[in-house]
């Protein structure tokens, strides 16, 4: 028998986990509703069960890429109950307009099109697209250039292909060729990356690394899809190899400890930055505590900060921190 109804956290995952999967075009992983419902895959299959076995609903699933999908299946009928509503359609007016830098100019114009033809089957007089929210554009990439890129990894992505891949390095004269298994595009710090697996060239010996690499969008000179299939790394988890600790180029993990003062403060109190983060007060000072993947993005913090912030440990970090401040003294 099921939980009763009435049990608000089991509810709550419960009609998440039913919605998702209802109106949801994509087959999701047991991985995937685990971590949007923030429970373990035992707990999404005991929800699953009660879906199927209480409320008469089947749970459509099949094996893909060696993991298991499941979803539910629906008559394809846009009545204008499925229309989204006006609150929606302003949420997704939110991110569209919060990410315009890194859509570029024609997904910015294809999401804007896709908006505007919701609201124009709704009762509504006027929407107020492009009025309520904007972006600060400073110093951030024009992605426009890289559309072709982009749609490029996007089907590859779909169809399962390799690509081959021309990748250059503005600083450096020749690009460099190389082909990868493209698992999944992500966004940080208003720069687009390619979280990939290197894959087999021909003609050239391969050596096989448990690391997957990180590849900047803008750096992408050529893409071309391959007829070569690919699958992802068994059990292929996003958020394990790139949501452990502060930062996204991954190195071992290691424990970070600052103290901040001044504006400081209130910047890293306001911030996520790792699983159990800690702070702790003393007198006008904030000691933060989390763990990190990435040396250069902690030494790039802590430079941000300038002598509002002081890094306690790793010790072997601190010593390399005076180096590059002593550096940077000699160029003045």
């Amino acid at each position: 028998m099921p939980k009763k109804l009435n049990d608000k956290k089991y509810g709550e995952k419960l009609l998440q986990l039913f919605a998702n999967l209802l109106f949801s075009n994509n087959p999701k992983t047991y991985n995937e509703l685990a971590s949007m419902l923030g429970c373990s895959k035992q707990s999404v299959m005991r929800l699953l069960d009660d879906i199927t076995n209480y409320y008469g609903i089947k749970i459509k699933s099949e094996i893909r890429d060696r993991q298991k999908h499941v979803w539910i299946e629906r008559k394809r009928d846009l009545s204008k109950v499925e229309l989204l509503s006006e609150s929606e359609l302003r949420t997704l007016e939110m991110c569209k307009d919060f990410t315009r830098c890194m859509l570029g100019d024609k997904l910015f114009k294809t999401a804007t099109i896709g908006i505007d033809k919701s609201y124009a089957q709704m009762d509504v007089d006027q929407h107020v697209s492009g009025k309520l929210f904007a972006a600060s554009i400073s110093g951030t990439i024009n992605y426009s250039k890289f559309d072709k890129q982009l749609k490029s990894i996007l089907e590859a992505m779909e169809t399962k292909k390799i690509i081959e891949v021309e990748y250059q390095n503005p600083v450096v004269d020749a690009p460099k060729t190389f082909r990868i298994k493209p698992l999944k595009i992500f966004n940080y710090k208003n720069t687009i990356y390619i979280h990939a697996q290197y894959a087999i060239m021909p003609g050239k010996g391969y050596k096989s690394s448990d690391s997957l690499p990180v590849l900047a969008l803008q750096r992408f000179k050529k893409v071309t899809i391959t007829d070569t299939p690919f699958r992802s790394p068994k059990n292929y988890d996003f958020d394990k190899y790139l949501n452990q600790g502060f930062g996204v180029f991954s190195q071992k993990k290691f424990k970070v400890k600052m103290e901040l003062t001044g504006w400081a403060q209130a910047f890293v109190r306001e911030r996520l930055w790792s699983k159990g983060q800690k702070f702790t007060q003393k007198g006008d000072t904030t000691v933060l505590e989390f763990t990190s993947t990435s040396e250069e993005e902690v030494v790039s913090l802590v430079l941000s900060f300038k002598s509002n912030a002081k890094l306690i440990m790793p010790k072997y970090l601190v010593k390399r921190l005076v180096n590059e401040v002593e550096e940077i003294g000699n160029l003045y």
